[in-house]
């Protein structure tokens, strides 16, 4: 699969065609940690890890235009190559949540965190997901995880704030609300005022 996506794409970018005069036979050869690619006397060899930074990268800047579903298929060619970076399942994952694709967003997010049990991002964006489906009681242990992997961050204090005041749990929330502020993240300020006022 590895070898025919790459040979498809080099075809269709390159325009190159095998002809009958064999001095024009495109040779693919998978050498188990590379291919190698021949033409002629003419040989290329690329390793499986610069395909994924290759297509990893293109992801990221598509991404960043936020032209999400053309990054999603750049991060699935990537993961063809390298499965066990969950730096391309966390963006798969954050390309989904900013299509509002949550349920595809968890999945993704799934893979990062058990590859990298400390990616506290991961498990931050895979909070948010669940509660965005309305899984706030569910989302609750990931919010904590991020906490405790990365306890200087405000914004996951209150974002485990905003999930116990949708449960009704407005004394959780004001003293996760306060240590964000303290923390500085200054939106935590205005639900203070809110729902904190007694403090």
């Amino acid at each position: 699969m590895k070898t025919a996506c790459f040979v498809l794409m080099l075809l269709l970018t390159q325009g190159v065609y095998a002809q009958k005069d064999t001095s024009n036979v495109l040779n693919v050869s998978d050498l188990g940690d590379r291919m190698q690619i021949s033409l002629g006397d003419s040989v290329i060899e690329f390793t499986y890890e610069e395909m994924y930074y290759y297509y990893l990268e293109k992801g990221v800047e598509l991404a960043n235009e936020a032209d999400f579903q053309t990054a999603i298929s750049y991060f699935e060619l990537s993961l063809l190559y390298l499965t066990t970076d969950a730096q391309a399942w966390y963006n798969l994952g954050l390309c989904y949540y900013n299509l509002e694709a949550y349920e595809e967003a968890v999945l993704n997010f799934d893979q990062a965190v058990s590859l990298d049990p400390a990616f506290s991002e991961a498990y931050n964006q895979r909070a948010i997901c669940k509660a965005l489906q309305g899984n706030y009681e569910a989302s609750l242990p990931d919010f904590q995880k991020a906490i405790d992997l990365n306890p200087g961050v405000g914004m996951n204090y209150h974002n485990k704030a905003v999930a116990h005041l949708q449960l009704g749990e407005t004394n959780l929330a004001c003293d996760l609300l306060h240590q964000a502020l303290s923390l500085g993240y200054e939106n935590s300020a205005h639900l203070i005022e809110e729902y904190c006022s007694a403090d």
